[in-house]
Order: structure tokens, then C-alpha cells, then sequence
């Protein structure tokens, strides 16, 4: 899902034509649609898009003719996508995508090539009907619709439950773009346009609005990685999202997916509060003054979902049995708390234990007795 957020926009751009599938190179767009641009007098109807084995219906592609130019923009599927243009019945067109945004950048295979359009070379072709120059009056437009990124990327955030104010209600984008030919480690031989500036990473942009975010995480003793790497486009995407807060996907998919816990939700017992609310019921996705950016001390939180448990903390799970202590006879170097004995986000056992039999999670601290 972005704070002024790095906003990396979705790009369309002219087609490479390629003679064979097999040597079609994989080219990686962060976008949802691909802009397949061709100069010919041939009507609409003479063409046929073929997406991943499937012959498109032409009412589902959105084409554009500027005198004898086509425009068609070609929708994708997240992963790899593969796409056959035809005219008249013979093939002109045959295009290797794999469509993914910055978040899902670790599942983009090691052979595809990041395709960028804002460099001199691809913006050739489009500059004699198109400006690609910013101005002042970019920077914060008065009428949106004449702001340079706006005729290309205003369908990209269309149907958004959430749009980030500054990126796509107001059109500001120059605020975190360069409008400057830079270098970059990804395109250092050839420079590009509209990058973000990330020499002091993405959260000096962010915190540049969000102010008072900032400085309530200067005050925590745990920081989440992201944060302290300034990486604020990790969890949240800067244009806008379908996701509250601007995520890039549900909640738990974020974490699960970065902290390598796939299997949590779909272990035969899941903790209730991670079905009904998320990763976030009990840690806190920026930071806490607690480990694990817990919101509260361990024991303290589990007790406000479990407060019978805490008036029987001296009897659970038998009589004069306790919960916590200062130290686990089982880790003599570790507290003893309710994880001692349950699991807190899921298990294969009932009650959230560790073993199948109880008698067996005893032992673990009374074999001597």
C-alpha cells in the first residue's frame, strides 16, 4: 500500500518488438497495464491482443487514436505475462512482462530486466505529441488535469478506496520526483527522469509531512526494520491503496510474508486475535518501548484478552500454579511468561501448546521433581 510518500508511478510505453517468444527477454513493469503504441492508418478492428494464451476482447482494451498513432493499453496480471499483438492476422507484436510492484520486487525472477520509460531514448518517440518536461506550475497545479504526470498515470489510481492527498488528489508529484535526468544503481549507464531521491531514504520524504510520526518514533527503544532503514514504501504504497493506511496488501500478508511465517494461517490453531485482527493487535508495525514492539509488557498484553487468566494468574493451569516469573526453569536466562507455554500465533496443538500431550510441556520445567 507510502508521510510524504516515495512514489514510484505506474508506467505506460512504446513496445519493443521481438521476432520468437523463446527470445523474448523478460522485462519487469511496476504496473498493471502495459501501453502498446504503433503508427499505422489501420482501424482498431484490424488488430487482436493475445494475453497469456487468451484472445482479449477488444472491448476490454482502452485504445486511443491520434491521427494515423494507436495507443492500446493492455491490462496485466500480477507475475509473468506474455503478450501477442496481431494485425490482419499476422503477428507484429510478441512482448515477455512480468508485472509486479516495488513491494513484490523479491518475486520478480533474477532474469528480468526493470523497464524504465523516463529516459531519453524512450521518450524520443513520444515527444513530438507530448510534453515531458516539467514546469513550475507542476509542482503544484492549479488545474490537475494540465500537471505533466496526470494524462498518462490518472488511470493507474483510478477505482483506489484510499488515495495519498498529496500523490493523487492533488497531484503533486514533484514534490518527491526529480524532474532531472539522474543516474541510478538501477539505470547507471543511462540516466532517467521522475525518480525519487532516496540518498537519505524514503522516510525523509514521509516525515517531511509527517512530522509528529517522527518524532514519536525517536522516542521508541524497539524500532520495526523498515522504519530504521527508511523504508516506509515497504508497508505502505504511496500513491494510494485499496488497503486502510495506504498498505500494499492485508496486513498479515505483509508480515507474514517479510518474516517468513507463511505457515501461521494455515496451522490446524491459529491465535483468534491474528484472524480477527491482524499482526497489529499486539505489535505496534513502526515501534514500541517494548520488545518485539509489543504495546504493552508480554504478560500485561495478553491479560486484556484474557483477564480471567490474570485473576487466576497464581492458579492456571492448576491450583497455585503461576503464569510469570522471573525466570523460566526451563531457560533459566528468560522470563517466565505465557509464551513459556503457548505459542502466540499458532500451533499445531490445541490451546496454542507447543507438544500434543501437556503432561510432556511439564517436563520441561519438573523433570526433577
Amino acid at each position: 500500500m507510502i508521510l510524504i510518500l516515495l512514489c514510484l508511478f505506474l508506467i505506460s510505453h512504446p513496445a519493443h518488438s521481438l521476432a520468437a517468444e523463446s527470445k523474448t527477454p523478460l522485462l519487469w513493469f511496476k504496473a498493471n497495464h502495459y501501453t502498446y503504441i504503433i503508427d499505422t492508418p489501420a482501424p482498431v478492428k484490424d488488430f487482436s491482443f493475445i494475453i497469456n494464451k487468451q484472445k482479449v476482447d477488444i472491448s476490454r482494451i482502452k485504445t486511443t487514436k491520434y491521427q494515423t498513432t494507436l495507443h492500446a493499453i493492455l491490462p496485466l496480471r500480477k507475475g509473468k505475462n506474455t503478450i501477442v499483438i496481431k494485425m490482419g492476422g499476422k503477428i507484429i507484436q510478441q512482448t515477455a512482462i512480468f508485472s509486479a510492484s516495488s513491494f513484490d520486487s523479491a518475486l520478480v525472477p533474477d532474469g528480468a530486466t526493470e523497464f524504465f520509460f523516463h529516459r531519453a531514448d524512450h521518450e524520443k518517440s513520444c515527444r513530438p505529441c507530448h510534453r515531458l518536461d516539467a514546469r513550475r506550475a507542476d509542482v503544484r497545479p492549479r488545474n490537475i488535469k494540465k500537471q505533466i504526470c496526470y494524462p498518462c498515470h490518472e488511470q493507474e489510481f483510478k477505482g483506489l478506496k484510499y488515495r495519498h492527498k498529496p500523490a493523487v488528489k492533488e497531484w503533486r508529484c514533484l514534490i518527491c520526483h526529480q524532474y532531472q535526468f539522474v543516474e541510478t544503481d538501477a539505470s547507471p549507464d543511462k540516466p532517467i527522469k521522475f525518480t525519487v531521491n532516496q540518498e537519505n531514504g524514503v522516510a525523509y520524504l514521509c516525515f517531511r509531512c509527517h512530522r509528529r510520526q517522527q518524532q514519536q518514533i525517536k522516542l521508541y527503544t524497539y524500532v520495526h526494520g523498515p522504519i530504521g532503514m527508511g523504508s516506509c514504501d515497504l508497508c505502505h504504497n504511496p500513491h494510494g491503496s485499496n488497503f486502510k493506511y495506504f498498505l500494499q496488501n492485508k496486513i498479515t500478508t505483509l508480515c507474514v510474508n517479510c518474516h517468513e511465517m507463511q505457515d501461521t494461517m494455515t496451522a490446524p490453531v491459529v491465535h483468534k486475535i491474528i484472524k480477527t485482527k491482524g499482526c497489529t493487535a499486539c505489535h505496534d508495525p513502526h515501534g514500541s518501548m517494548h520488545q518485539y514492539q509489543l504495546h504493552a509488557g508480554l504478560d500485561e498484553l495478553c491479560y486484556k484478552c484474557h483477564p480471567a487468566i490474570y485473576r487466576m494468574r497464581h492458579n492456571h493451569p492448576l491450583q497455585g500454579h503461576p503464569v510469570a516469573g522471573p525466570s523460566n526453569p526451563a531457560a533459566r536466562d528468560e522470563k517466565f511468561t505465557c509464551v513459556s507455554c503457548h505459542s502466540p500465533h499458532s500451533s499445531d496443538y490445541a490451546n496454542l501448546l507447543p507438544v500434543a500431550d501437556a503432561m510432556e510441556l511439564c517436563g520441561n520445567c519438573h523433570h526433577n521433581k
